[in-house]
């Protein structure tokens, strides 16, 4: 909880998009692009 708490004071706001749609769910070779999108590879 006090993780979430400090997020939202850094971000000043939810540290996560809040959606009413819900989304696809990716295949894992989408969710492997993505990761390496994101964080770059291992």
């Amino acid at each position: 909880m006090n993780m979430l708490l400090a997020q939202i004071e850094i971000h000043r706001g939810l540290p996560f998009e809040v959606n009413a749609w819900p989304t696809p769910t990716l295949s894992a070779e989408a969710q492997a692009a993505e990761w390496t999108r994101a964080l770059g590879a291992y």
